[in-house]
């Protein structure tokens, strides 16, 4: 039934099937329904049947369409739906195509102002297409900036991240005082050069707590001096790094970014929960946390 067309007359049955039959058109489920003769045919001979029965005396209607027209009218009757989500998927598969953002992180983010200059000058603008092959001349010259020790560039949607990571190579000053811990972990070595280590290698020390403190004991008196020297803390943490698919290039990209937030990595171990916008790698590391005073 669905392959057919339903039309509707107002005339007698005998002169519906009469001038049907004439023009060799053939009828199905033909019976009458109060003034009107409703009966079906193929789509195809829906302008003969128009046309048979174009005199004003007649009132001829398509009450129910065949599958084919009926989406066709349907894709009619929507264009600007279609339109709609066409524009939609273009100004997306764009967005994704163009550079809208440019971000700076990590710990050199204050040379914001340098990195933007270097990603322009390397031909990449917001709103502008960007080139894989761009990112190499850009990881060289932010690498050569000063102070600077990583760069990671990656492109995420629309947005390319530029991750930094900096060293203060700025002279020491003096400290006075003694060298308190500012993490948890297990001492691995200390020396002090001067004072006396609160701690010895192997104990489990916390954050705040004093590792070389700034006096002697002499006779068993305590005398105030000058702390100088250093702590090795064995710390462990975790962080998680979001990529959009599981991949053996994000997977290494995932474990160099524990480089921006520690140094002397020691060991770390990569795990992946996948989720509906990509996968999200969780990464546990080991470090080596030194701390100095007065060195």
């Amino acid at each position: 039934m669905n392959k057919l067309t339903q039309f509707s007359v107002t005339a007698p049955v005998e002169t519906v099937v009469k001038k049907l039959n004439k023009a060799k058109i053939p009828l199905f489920h033909l019976h009458k329904s109060n003034s009107c003769v409703l009966f079906s045919t193929q789509h195809k001979y829906c302008k003969k049947v128009f046309a048979i029965f174009s005199h004003p005396c007649y009132n001829v209607n398509v009450e129910v369409y065949d599958f084919k027209q009926k989406a066709i009218n349907f894709a009619i009757n929507r264009i600007g739906v279609f339109i709609g989500a066409l524009i939609f998927l273009a100004c997306v598969f764009l967005s994704n195509l163009l550079v809208l953002k440019i971000e700076v992180k990590g710990s050199g983010s204050y040379l914001k102002n340098e990195i933007h200059g270097i990603v322009s000058a390397c031909g990449v603008r917001q709103f502008a297409p960007f080139s894989e092959d761009k990112k190499p001349a850009i990881t060289a010259q932010i690498l050569s900036l000063p102070q600077v020790t990583y760069c990671f560039v990656q492109k995420r949607g629309s947005v390319l991240i530029i991750e930094v990571a900096t060293t203060n190579s700025s002279a020491p000053k003096t400290q006075l005082g003694g060298l308190y811990s500012d993490v948890n972990g297990s001492l691995q070595k200390i020396v002090a050069l001067c004072g006396t280590a609160c701690f010895t290698e192997g104990d489990k020390v916390n954050k705040g707590d004093l590792l070389i403190g700034a006096y002697s004991l002499y006779d068993g008196e305590r005398v105030s001096c000058m702390a100088v020297g250093y702590a090795d803390i064995l710390c462990t943490a975790s962080l998680e790094y979001f990529a959009e698919e599981d991949s053996r290039l994000n997977q290494n990209n995932a474990l160099k970014a524990v480089n921006l937030y520690a140094d002397n990595i020691i060991e770390k171990s990569l795990s992946v929960v996948k989720n509906s916008k990509g996968v999200i790698y969780k990464i546990n590391f080991s470090y080596l946390r030194t701390l100095s005073i007065n060195l």
